[in-house]
């Protein structure tokens, strides 16, 4: 987008600066807690070590299934699209505030519909889906773990005072994400009980929660009423939903656009204005010819309407010839209710970024 994320939010929010880049010498909660090393070498303060040390998560009977993986990929941090807090796409610009977070949702699809099995989330050459064989360095066979596996975490801990004691015993109370594969919705766990003990070996805590993001009686004024609010609207973002897929498309040439991407090509900034997203000349459903569609950018999280955050990406049904003689066409697309998405990741990375302009500026020599 041209201008660097990180002056954005100096300029804007220095609050969501990461300590790592700060020069100031401070550092909040999370990093005091979890260790610190600093970008900024020989500024600000030396690196310090996690007072909060989580060990391995093991299982005490694993049982584990292969499975062929759809492509994984990481967000584009330039797509304004889906990070800004401005749904206005008219008037969206660079002096919006990014929302500072990400949701990785969970999926209530399980065995043949599970958004994690590469038939139902391939790539598409044109068409047609690729086999998996042939589908390129994104995609993998992995060893999945079965769902109701249980198993011990011990976390080690030092010099915490009662508040930041609290602070973890809160954490531990909420939907834990773990490992790979969370924009398929891999990875999800909770907390059915939890022990503490000091340094001597002595039983200080023992504590099932009885919901989520709670905490025990004596721990409750301990923690802000900020950060528990925060706490109950991040496990709603993990309620299982149904249908959770990639937004994808197809362009008249064949290069497909998937996941963020996605929102890359469909939600892209106007040419020769600071404002606005560009629009693209599409067929959609029910429409008899092609039109100027508007950015699809992604909703905000609702914890009122957990499928407020419906999204709907199109699946490339047939390629036009005529259609290669226009510029931005996307057409043959099938009913948009077959791929709903709560977001998710990324195909082939057309988008720019570091990689791809230094190939670029190669390329120019």
């Amino acid at each position: 987008i041209g201008v660097r994320f990180l002056e954005i939010l100096k300029k804007k929010c220095e609050h969501m600066v990461p300590d790592s880049l700060r020069e100031d010498g401070l550092v909040d909660v999370t990093s005091d807690l979890f260790g610190n090393v600093p970008m900024t070498e020989g500024k600000g303060y030396e690196a310090f070590a996690a007072r909060v040390r989580p060990e391995n998560l093991v299982f005490s009977s694993p049982k584990t299934f292969w499975n062929q993986m759809p492509p994984m990929g990481v967000p584009h941090p330039g797509c304004k699209a889906f990070y800004a807090t401005n749904d206005d796409y008219d008037a969206i610009s660079l002096e919006d505030m990014p929302r500072g977070y990400k949701v990785y949702r969970t999926s209530s699809d399980v065995g043949d519909k599970a958004p994690w099995l590469y038939r139902n989330q391939p790539i598409f050459d044109k068409a047609s889906p690729k086999p998996f064989a042939s589908a390129g360095k994104m995609t993998r066979e992995c060893e999945l773990l079965q769902d109701g596996m249980s198993g011990k975490l011990r976390i080690s801990y030092r010099s915490l005072s009662r508040g930041e004691f609290a602070l973890m015993l809160l954490i531990l109370s909420c939907d834990l994400r773990l490992g790979g594969g969370k924009p398929l919705g891999l990875g999800h766990a909770v907390v059915t009980s939890v022990k503490a003990y000091d340094e001597t070996g002595a039983e200080t805590l023992s504590w099932a929660p009885s919901e989520r993001a709670s905490l025990p009686e004596a721990y409750t004024d301990l923690v802000s009423d900020t950060v528990k609010r925060r706490a109950k609207l991040y496990c709603q973002t993990q309620v299982p939903v149904e249908m959770m897929r990639y937004p994808r498309a197809m362009s008249s040439n064949g290069n497909q656009r998937g996941g963020m991407c996605w929102f890359g090509t469909f939600a892209s900034n106007k040419k020769n204005s600071t404002t606005g997203l560009q629009t693209v000349q599409a067929r959609l459903p029910g429409m008899a010819s092609e039109q100027q569609v508007r950015a699809q950018g992604l909703p905000r999280f609702d914890m009122n309407d957990l499928n407020g955050d419906l999204l709907y990406g199109y699946d490339v049904h047939t390629i036009v010839e005529e259609a290669r003689k226009q510029t931005n066409v996307i057409i043959g697309i099938e009913d948009a209710n077959k791929a709903s998405s709560h977001g998710g990741n990324r195909y082939d990375n057309e988008s720019q970024n570091r990689e791809s302009r230094k190939d670029n500026r190669k390329n120019n020599r």
